[in-house]
């Protein structure tokens, strides 16, 4: 949902920040259409909600760590890339690695970086190509 939707369905006219960091945050935390979900929030009136406010705020630490446990899983994943290539055959860390991210994932990630393709790679580009 856009800002100017919000306000449309509300009737409540907010700053681009207190819509960026609030309500569509709040919005996207939740399961509900639009229209519902603007008519909840004019009916609990969220806007000057503690609770909701709290929820904001803890949804938000949620997506910061959220983000940084991806950040840290993607280095993890291409230090054992990395592994794998220096200490061949390193078949357990680059499988290590699909679960993490997903074969696709590892073969982008070996191309971008001139990682040496195993067979297992070929055999997964071969029949990715053939579906």
């Amino acid at each position: 949902m856009l800002q100017h939707e919000f306000e449309q369905l509300t009737g409540i006219n907010v700053d681009a920040d207190v819509y960026n960091q609030f309500i569509d945050p709040l919005y996207m935390a939740t399961d509900m259409d639009k229209q519902p979900f603007c008519e909840d929030f004019k009916k609990h009136d969220l806007l000057n909600s503690s609770v909701a406010h709290e929820v904001n705020e803890r949804y938000y630490e949620a997506q910061k760590s959220i983000n940084q446990m991806k950040k840290e899983r993607s280095g993890i994943v291409d230090f054992l890339l990395q592994l794998a290539e220096d200490n061949f055959p390193g078949i357990a860390l680059e499988k290590k690695a699909v679960e993490m991210v997903g074969h696709k994932e590892v073969i982008r990630r070996k191309l971008e970086s001139n990682l040496r393709l195993t067979g297992y790679d070929n055999e997964f580009i071969l029949s990715s190509l053939c579906k």
